[in-house]
């Protein structure tokens, strides 16, 4: 199942829904690792006083001017009753095939 963004950093999401890491989302709302588009960008991992690209104001500044913004991603809430059903199919589904070799199992060995 993808990931769904589902907020950003500080904001209240949906009760039930899992936050699963934080991104960058693109303009073209495509999401990136952090430091990967840093890297790219010519920023280093951690700044001179040891302080992560994250805290850099020249990159938050970058950031903001390219378009970038962080989101939080993970999964809605609202699709857990999808995923309840897909789960409960493929249980159903799989209990049948077991109960239907099993049949097939005993009515060829008392053949």
């Amino acid at each position: 199942m993808p990931l769904d963004v589902i907020g950003q950093p500080g904001e209240e999401s949906r009760p039930g829904s899992a936050v699963v890491t934080v991104k960058l989302q693109a303009p073209d709302e495509t999401l990136h690792d952090a430091l990967g588009v840093a890297s790219a960008a010519g920023f280093q991992r951690v700044g001179p006083d040891g302080s992560p690209v994250e805290a850099n104001p020249d990159w938050i500044a970058w950031m903001t001017a390219h378009g970038y913004r962080e989101v939080q991603v993970g999964w809605d809430a609202s699709r857990y009753p999808e995923v309840v059903f897909r789960e409960s199919a493929a249980l159903v589904g799989g209990t049948l095939l077991v109960l239907a070799g099993g049949a097939v199992a005993i009515r060829s060995a008392r053949s």
